[in-house]
């Protein structure tokens, strides 16, 4: 069995464990890591038990990439920014994993709503989109470029992530040590199949006015709100972790939302987990929470069941702690006394203008 931990220490890793032996005493490091898929089968017959790694190459590097690894941590091959391609080429299936079914269970139960009304449903195969409904799949785009797609909560739509033709070999090939845009968002309409672009690829150009928060390089994480009228998605930025954009779907004007990663929407009441979490954890001095990003007001919204639309993310921060008197490391600022533990991710409940915050779940380091 394969899992992904971090530590202060060396970031994110690869581990494996023999589930036959007894309290871990065979566990593994696998490799320095994240997001990582494990190949089921493909149509050349090898690989299976491999694994698909994003590994960062430093906070100075230009770039992060895919790569093939073996189950004991040997790098196979490198797959560039998008490991599409390979997925593609070999037909690669992957292994269900934890965070897909957690995914899964944000998409499809949306905090609340055990299904879609229209009781249909899209995926990706081969770079096309299809949609599942009445008991049989329809192909419904056929560039072979497309993927990630999210179905809206009214059965309307279906939106997706298209790669740009040449563009994701350049990128790799590319010096450039900033982003390296090379997909758009698209949406389809179900019922008479026409299809548009909704955004391009958006390069950080100051000169041109596109600074660090107007970048779009790709499109993860895409969700609809309840209403079916605005798109959110996650887009990585330079020197940063990612950034949480939304688009509206008429008008297609964007607007940055907050800084953060793995975004979804809330369509009704939160569950018992996070709520108890709410109820009876979080504590009155959490450094997370400020009266600026809306205090413990957020809180009862979310105990109340107010707070549809709203989205849940992953969100990081350095946890900075004011003390009464000087610890070891902290400093003195504005008559206050400051240490800090460094970085920490964890789940937040964010307004859907980015304004308000507030944890979902306890602060582990």
């Amino acid at each position: 069995m394969f899992f992904e931990t971090s530590t202060k220490t060396a970031g994110t890793s690869i581990h494996a464990v023999d589930i036959s032996g007894i309290n871990g005493e065979n566990e593994r490091f696998v490799t320095v890591g994240e997001s990582f898929k494990v190949i089921k089968k493909n149509n050349k017959g090898k690989w299976q038990g491999h694994l698909i790694v994003w590994k960062k190459q430093g906070l100075d590097s230009e770039k992060s990439k895919y790569a093939l690894y073996t189950p004991e941590g040997k790098e196979l091959r490198s797959l560039g920014e998008n490991a599409n391609d390979f997925k593609r080429q070999y037909g690669v299936v992957y292994m269900t994993s934890s965070f897909d079914t957690f995914v899964g269970e944000f998409q499809a139960e949306g905090f609340g709503v055990k299904k879609y009304p229209s009781a249909k449903s899209v995926f990706e195969e081969g770079g096309n989109i299809f949609l599942a409904a009445g008991g049989k799949a329809t192909q419904i785009t056929n560039i072979g470029m497309d993927g990630r797609p999210t179905l809206s909560p009214d059965g309307k739509w279906a939106a997706f992530s298209r790669e740009i033709k040449g563009k994701e070999k350049e990128c790799e090939e590319s010096n450039d040590v900033l982003v390296c845009p090379s997909e758009q968002l698209w949406i389809i309409d179900l019922e008479t199949r026409s299809e548009r672009k909704l955004l391009g690829p958006r390069a950080y150009d100051p000169d041109a006015g596109v600074g660090i928060d107007d970048v779009l390089e790709k499109f993860y994480g895409i969700t609809f709100s309840p209403d079916s009228q605005t798109i959110y998605f996650s887009t990585p930025t330079y020197a940063t972790a990612s950034a949480i954009h939304a688009v509206d779907i008429k008008s297609g004007k964007t607007r940055l939302v907050t800084a953060g990663g793995f975004v979804q929407v809330v369509r009704g009441p939160l569950p018992d987990k996070y709520k108890e979490y709410l109820a009876n954890g979080l504590q009155e001095d959490d450094w997370r929470v400020s009266e600026e990003r809306g205090g413990f007001s957020l809180r009862e919204k979310a105990l109340n069941d107010d707070v549809a639309g709203y989205l849940i993310m992953r969100h990081s921060g350095i946890k900075t702690i004011n003390t009464p008197t000087l610890l070891e490391h902290g400093w003195e600022m504005d008559g206050k006394y400051y240490i800090s533990h460094g970085r920490n991710v964890w789940l937040s409940l964010d307004s859907p203008d980015g304004k308000k915050r507030i944890p979902l779940e306890k602060d582990w380091n």
